[in-house]
């Protein structure tokens, strides 16, 4: 079940709203078109380093922090498993739902949100495991995402595995892009060059199979009737290869996956004799009673494993630092206002965003000034004052994502 903890001003979670509005202008400028394998390795070369290192960034606060803010990070807990959210370095964020399996790993989802790295703009969902040991971070994942701004295109990850530090940057990911199937990177430790296999036209025209996220048992291999790598078996575990039985140890295959926990549901694919076995982890996303997980959406009216609502929900009047249960802002909402006087206060309960689209219908994505900076929060929207929280005035806000004036509530000014 979810724990409760106390609704919070996101102070640090702000950023500058000329970034943000200058990173939403950006996204339709051209940049270079991905639409072959060279061009996606370029790609990763360039967001990789950044990536890892906020989704790092977010587990290290949430993991110190524990429970609470940190930084930029913003942390909850929510079922068993533990939600994160962390700013990208040009705005946006990568928001996690993970659960710790030990020794430094973390499995489950990183759903990055217009994250804006190296001038180019982020969105998607990568599922797998990613761990931290001293100075290095290794990811094992698979997903979509599509880029936009200094790369262009969506790139279909059915494996992308490596690591990071501050020495470098080593990964083979298995993409499709531009109609092909493809093998680019290099296997860390290999000591090859990286460079691009010629790729595999794909059977639907460049639209991914019924594998697409995770990898297939002959992933890799050049026809359908093409045997396991020439390696696989040699004693070691070599460049394309997930795993070597032959090699023991950390090297060798999984013979299992962790047990399900959560929303986490993992599910061993792959074969021994192909060295390609790999636990996929495909999370709980219905709205259903008793299996333990309560989904982003979901509530104790369609899933009894989700918390019953005790607070006030979206939009309804908050006091900061809540007085009891019944003025605490249901999770994961947080009690925030434009310029907020000193506490206690009341203002009303919303959630971050990236685009109005993120909002319920009776609001959009705009700016709230909260002690002097700018946070990108929902803002309701109003016809009157009537139409807004105890205190609060309808007045045009000008600063909204996207630009479009439109009526909110506010406080007025002091």
């Amino acid at each position: 079940m979810p724990s409760r903890g106390a609704a919070v001003l996101n102070f640090k979670r702000a950023f500058s709203l000329a970034v943000v509005l200058l990173s939403f202008a950006c996204k339709g400028e051209s940049g270079e078109e991905i639409d072959t394998p060279e061009q996606s390795q370029a790609a990763f070369e360039s967001v990789l380093p950044e990536l890892t290192s906020t989704i790092r960034t977010a587990i290290e606060a949430a993991t110190t922090a524990g429970g609470g803010l940190s930084g930029q990070a913003e942390t909850r807990q929510h079922s068993s498993s533990l939600l994160a959210s962390q700013n990208c370095p040009g705005g946006g964020t990568v928001q996690l739902d993970i659960e710790a399996v030990g020794g430094g790993r973390y499995e489950g989802t990183s759903t990055s949100s217009d994250c804006v790295i190296d001038g180019t703009t982020i969105s998607g969902t990568l599922t797998g495991s990613i761990t931290l040991l001293d100075g290095v971070t290794r990811f094992d994942v698979s997903g979509t995402l599509t880029l936009s701004g200094g790369f262009n295109g969506t790139l279909t990850v059915h494996s992308l595995v490596g690591e990071a530090s501050a020495s470098g940057l080593c990964f083979r990911a298995d993409v499709s892009v531009g109609g092909l199937r493809a093998t680019v990177g290099t296997a860390c430790g290999s000591g090859t060059d990286a460079g691009v296999d010629a790729g595999q036209p794909l059977a639907d025209s460049g639209q991914p199979g019924p594998d697409a996220g995770g990898p297939s048992p002959d992933a890799g291999q050049t026809g359908p009737d093409a045997g396991p790598p020439a390696t696989c078996g040699n004693g070691q575990r070599d460049e394309g290869e997930l795993c070597d039985d032959s090699a023991g140890g950390e090297a060798a295959c999984p013979a299992s996956c962790p047990a399900n926990s959560g929303c986490n549901r993992f599910t061993l694919e792959g074969s021994s004799p192909f060295c390609n076995v790999r636990c996929i982890n495909q999370p709980v996303t219905a709205c259903q009673s008793g299996d333990a997980c309560c989904p982003s959406g979901c509530s104790n009216a369609n899933d009894n494993d989700c918390m019953a609502q005790v607070g006030p929900g979206f939009g309804e009047t908050c006091t900061f630092p809540p007085l009891d249960l019944a003025m605490q802002c249901v999770s994961p909402l947080d009690c925030v206002t434009d310029e907020p006087p000193p506490p206690p206060f009341q203002a009303y309960c919303t959630k971050s965003c990236g685009q109005t689209s993120d909002c319920p219908s009776n609001a959009f994505c705009g700016v709230v000034v909260v002690q002097s900076s700018n946070s990108v929060m929902c803002r309701l929207r109003c016809q009157t004052g009537t139409d807004c929280p105890a205190g609060h005035v309808c007045e045009p806000i000008t600063e909204t994502i996207p630009p479009q004036p439109t009526l909110g509530c506010r406080l007025p000014p002091s």
